[in-house]
């Protein structure tokens, strides 16, 4: 006689929708055994100069899509904060470091943001290359943006993204690439074109 067993995972499944602003969506997500970890943009305006600008929203849920815990971070100053899908990462240390850029009047910076399970910011960093020039309207801003993070084995980061160089007919947008430390300080950064 043969006896035959099917053992099936549990799985949750669910479908949330989370209208806490005007406008938000959801960029990026990672989970732990227990939680899920996601990112989110929400649109605000300055209530004294009225420009619109994105706030940053970090959320932790559990494995069911219940909010636990929300961290907001806002930029009045800079306009518009940007994640792409590969940015959210949980590091070695059982924390999580996401990247992007954001965009005040003078320059497109990329930024790199770290925050402990709680969603404390525990460290921000920002890059820009001032080779990087792009015509923005009337002036010419600087431009740098990350689209991807990933943890090196020495703890360190490595950022992929890009930036805007000048050529004879105008602009070119090239590769950026960007090694840091364990602490976001910059190593080294390569353009490729």
């Amino acid at each position: 006689m043969v006896n035959y067993s099917l053992l099936f995972s549990q799985t949750n499944y669910f479908n949330k929708i989370y209208n806490r602003f005007s406008s938000e969506s959801g960029i990026s997500i990672t989970e732990t055994d227990s939680f899920y970890y996601f990112i989110a943009i929400g649109n605000g305006s300055d209530s004294i100069t009225g420009l619109f600008y994105q706030k940053l929203i970090l959320n932790k849920s559990d494995k069911s899509g219940n909010i636990l815990n929300t961290n907001i971070i806002e930029y009045p100053e800079r306009i518009y904060p940007s994640i792409s899908h590969k940015t959210l990462i949980k590091t070695h240390d059982n924390n999580f470091v996401a990247c992007g850029f954001y965009w005040d009047t003078v320059q497109i910076m990329g930024y790199i943001i770290k925050f402990n399970t709680d969603l404390d910011t525990l460290w921000t960093r920002t890059y820009s290359d001032p080779d990087s020039l792009y015509p923005g309207g009337n002036d010419t801003i600087l431009l740098c943006a990350f689209t991807s993070i990933k943890e090196t084995n020495d703890n360190g980061f490595i950022l992929a993204g890009y930036y805007f160089r000048g050529t004879s007919s105008g602009y070119d947008e090239d590769i950026l690439l960007v090694k840091t430390d364990s602490l976001g300080n910059q190593e080294w950064l390569k353009k490729m074109y």
